[in-house]
């Protein structure tokens, strides 16, 4: 059992069976594995915007993008425990920018699960920061995070 914090690189992965990885988060995110799934502020609207992509790229059609939506709104409202973004993880993400080749949202999802690391670190030994996206990976782990890098 861990407490598994997702960027959304990862976390989409749940919602397109097609993408790399896919199956791992699939089997991250069951329910009998006794996971506490974690994400940001953000990730809803990055889900959004990696889902309306797949329409965009053909990949999806407009009635899977939906499904897939409504989905995560039930996995989001039943499942993931969202964290806030305050104002030191404002001013982290700012820091990472400067330190590392990251994306805004890459850094805001970083800044996050620092901060819940920090929170849970006496809770839960075990804490994971999930992506798919390998420069994220390696920020995050040169700012101490834990990764599974999914890919």
């Amino acid at each position: 059992m861990a407490a598994v914090f997702f960027d959304t690189s990862a976390l989409v992965r749940r919602y397109d069976r097609t993408e790399l990885g896919a199956a791992r988060v699939r089997a991250i995110c069951r329910p009998a594995t006794g996971h506490t799934l974690l994400i940001s502020r953000v990730t809803p609207v990055e889900v959004a915007s990696a889902l309306n992509r797949k329409v965009r790229e053909r990949r999806f059609s407009v009635n899977t993008r939906n499904r897939q939506w409504r989905l995560f709104r039930t996995h989001w409202r039943d499942q993931y425990r969202m964290s806030a973004i305050k104002e030191p993880a404002w001013r982290r993400a700012e820091q990472l920018l400067f330190a590392h080749r990251l994306r805004t949202y890459d850094a805001i999802q970083i800044a996050c699960a620092l901060d819940v690391a920090a929170a849970l670190t006496p809770l839960d030994a075990d804490f994971r920061f999930c992506t798919a996206d390998r420069a994220q990976a390696q920020a995050a782990e040169r700012e101490g995070l834990a990764i599974k890098l999914i890919i």
